[in-house]
């Protein structure tokens, strides 16, 4: 049929169509389409016949016959096939529901969302409004992200048949989508209760109750699953994570295994197994299960971020098949990695500030309501709230143990939210007794906490913890004061658009960087990093021979941790030891195949592997005493020594470092500064290395740097922790100063 005819076609079939002959013009429409089977004028002609012309009498057989086909064909996968011959179909008998409905379900499995929704509404404006319609219209109004089109359907379905399991199901869903956590919970318990055998209705329920936080609830939720479906891998899986956010870790093993031996090709099993067992300290185990997830799925950007770092845990610095050339790109797009492991990776702020913002959004979505009204006024001391899961025996507490001993109670109330497992103690025990209130939250769900720290109508909320091990920082989605502060736990930006300020220096968070930090800043005057060692009794009796360390040698010291070790660095530290005849290199002992590879690449540097001491971790104090038998701290460069650098300092041992961008790579540099050491920053690996073989070569030049130091740390801010807790509550008394008046945050600067 060529063009001409084809208008001419057109012009015939309206002309029957407007003398109200809808047969014949029907007729004609299908010629066209027969003919032309794309043609859209003629489908949309079709279409508005059938709204006007009253329906012919439907030979039931021939649609019965038409429609089982239909359903034989989507049975074999040719949903194409279907698709086109229900849209034939539906313009010659639109008055069919099914035939809408078929054509409704092939659109879902083709994603064709809106298409769907437009045929489940014939459906339904066909007469049949049943609970199985409303369920597929409100399904695909979800996938089309029509929230509301969504629920008025999914209550239409439940309001049509109170006993549709499936209804509520999908209404459970729907309201996770929105964050109605605790009313989805509801919906698929009503579900369960309908039809007891419902296991995925449990299974949401189970995946809810864990993300709010109600963690035993959850517990039981996946047991019921696997008592329903003994198969079902991934509540296996959901029950592992559970055990170890309980810190159950050996359950969380088992319950991990069972799931694998249902799904062993799971990748993201296979990488949980790695982090399981990097926390039981099987580190070869750890490497093992996240290389098979890359085998699995090469793309797990986890996986390679988390491979990457648990490396550098065993100072194992080789290429890894590539995975450091991705460094550069690691957690910046698509799917986040955990900002913290990549600090070590790196030192490039503007990259690490990407992967905070990324990070943030993929995990903070809005989980929780917000709160927005705050009072404008008070009368009252300003109550201010810390959140960490650190309020025992950890660095953490030994560093701010003095801002909760010293603060002003004239001004200030301080609540304490310790929401760790670990409640052991002399520390904690001192800490409770020094604050207003010291709340154990460690059992309480992310609902629960908000709902406590909201009653407390707290003025500023500080997050102790931030990207680091065991934090719940989700819950400031939820605005747990109008002021939230981002501070000492984690040495980086946030990136979430929740947190106002992060307490720094004008060292760690130099202007030419400031750009890389969400927050505003408090800049602190001196450094931020807080210290209490003035009560601390350090007298010791302990001999070199007691660490192993040569009574005659020169003893070069780095405690810090294994990962913060790098390659460029520990090459240094091997021609160092090559020129200062009869010294020794202290360092922390993180594990076993960290020792072995150190002493490996030494013995490879033309180093006896017997001048590579290791010191065991021992309590605070003794720690500290130790530091005695050290004559040089020297410096890691992408993540510096930061607690460690502040425990050799107070016991009066010099500390070389190198000065790098981030502010993980800067914070050894803040305290030096501090202390009015600048002689001890330095800015390139060379004159690093120039500066630690001149003081390790000029006794005297150890002397000097020596009293220098013993006199500084009596003299500076840096060890005065009154003049610290009074700088540091000016800071925050200021930010909410600013908000009361009106204000947008600012940074602020202390003089």
């Amino acid at each position: 049929m060529v063009k001409l005819k084809v208008d001419k076609e057109f012009k015939r079939a309206k002309a029957l169509e407007n003398s109200g002959d809808f047969d014949q013009a029907r007729a004609v429409y299908l010629e066209i389409l027969n003919a032309f089977p794309q043609n859209l004028r003629a489908k949309k002609a079709l279409a508005r016949i059938a709204s006007l012309a009253s329906p012919n009498k439907v030979d039931e057989d021939i649609v019965q016959r038409k429609i089982g086909r239909l359903v034989q064909l989507l049975e074999e996968g040719r949903v194409g096939e279907v698709v086109s011959q229900a849209e034939l179909l539906v313009t010659q008998f639109p008055q069919v529901s099914a035939l809408w409905n078929l054509l409704g379900v092939s659109h879902t499995q083709m994603g064709r969302w809106d298409d769907a929704v437009a045929a489940f509404k014939q459906v339904i404006a066909l007469g049949s409004s049943t609970a199985s319609a409303y369920n597929n219209l409100g399904n695909a109004n979800l996938q089309c992200g029509n929230i509301d089109g969504a629920f008025n359907a999914f209550s239409a379905a439940i309001t049509t048949d109170p006993g549709s399991a499936e209804a509520h199901f999908n209404m459970g869903n729907l309201l996770k989508v929105k964050g109605e956590l605790e009313e989805a919970i509801v919906e698929f318990e009503r579900a369960h209760a309908i039809n007891d055998g419902y296991h995925a209705a449990f299974y949401n329920k189970a995946n809810t109750l864990k993300r709010i936080g109600k963690l035993e609830d959850a517990r039981a939720a996946y047991k019921e699953v696997i008592r329903i479906k003994s198969d079902h891998a991934e509540a296996q899986f959901g029950l592992a994570e559970v055990y170890d956010k309980l810190g159950m870790l050996t359950k969380a093993v088992k319950a991990l295994d069972r799931g694998l031996a249902i799904d062993p090709n799971n990748a993201d099993a296979n990488f949980n197994k790695g982090l399981l067992a990097r926390k039981n300290g099987q580190h070869r185990q750890a490497i093992e299960a996240l290389e098979n997830t890359l085998k699995i799925n090469g793309s797990h950007e986890q996986a390679k971020a988390w491979l990457l770092h648990q490396r550098y845990a065993l100072c194992d610095w080789g290429d890894y098949d590539g995975l450091q050339s991705e460094i550069n790109r690691l957690g910046l797009k698509g799917k986040a990695v955990p900002p913290f492991i990549m600090l070590s990776a790196e030192d490039a702020p503007e990259r690490q500030f990407h992967r905070s913002v990324n990070y943030a959004e993929d995990n903070y979505k809005g989980s929780f309501s917000s709160k927005t009204h705050w009072p404008k006024t008070r009368s009252r001391k300003l109550k201010v709230g810390y959140f960490s899961p650190d309020f025992h025996n950890h660095p953490m507490l030994y560093l701010t143990a003095g801002l909760f001993r010293l603060y002003d109670r004239e001004k200030f109330e301080v609540v304490i939210f310790s929401y760790g497992h670990e409640k052991a103690g002399d520390l904690r025990q001192e800490t409770k007794a020094n604050v207003d209130q010291f709340f154990d939250v460690s059992d309480l769900s992310d609902l629960e906490l908000i709902a406590l720290a909201h009653s407390q109508e707290l003025d500023i909320a500080v997050d102790l913890a931030g990207y680091t091990n065991n934090s719940r920082s989700q819950v400031f989605q939820a605005r747990l004061a109008p002021i939230q502060v981002n501070f000492l736990g984690y040495p980086g930006t946030s990136g979430a658009d929740f947190m106002d300020y992060i307490i720094a220096d004008k060292i760690v968070i130099p202007e030419d960087q400031r750009v890389c930090y969400s927050e505003k800043v408090i800049y602190l005057p001196s450094s931020y990093y807080p210290t209490d060692y003035a009560r601390w009794d350090i007298s010791t009796n302990l001999k070199k021979s007691d660490f192993d360390l040569p009574e005659d040698a020169f003893v070069f010291c780095c405690f810090n941790n294994s990962h913060k070790i790098g390659a460029r660095e520990f090459d240094i530290w091997m021609r160092v030891l090559k020129r200062v005849e009869g010294s020794v290199l202290w360092l922390l002992s993180a594990n076993e195949h960290a020792k072995l590879n150190l002493c490996n690449t030494a013995a490879a540097s033309g180093i006896e592997p017997s001048r590579l001491i290791f010191a065991e971790r021992v309590p605070f104090k003794e720690h500290l005493a130790r530091h005695i038998h050290a004559d040089l701290f020297i410096d890691t460069f992408n993540y510096n020594a930061h607690t460690t650098a502040s425990d050799a300092l107070w016991m009066e041992l010099p500390v070389i470092t190198k000065q790098g961008q981030q502010f993980s790579a800067r914070v050894a540099s803040s305290l030096l500064q501090a202390l009015e050491m600048n002689e001890l920053i330095t800015k390139t690996e060379e004159a690093y290395e120039a500066k630690i073989l001149e003081v390790a070569q000029n006794p005297d030049k150890i002397m000097a740097l020596n009293e220098k130091l013993r006199n500084n740390i009596r003299s500076s801010a840096l060890f005065d922790g009154h003049q610290y807790v009074a700088t540091f509550e000016a800071g925050l008394a200021e930010a909410h100063k600013r908000f009361l008046d009106g204000c947008e945050a600012e940074d602020i600067k202390l003089n």
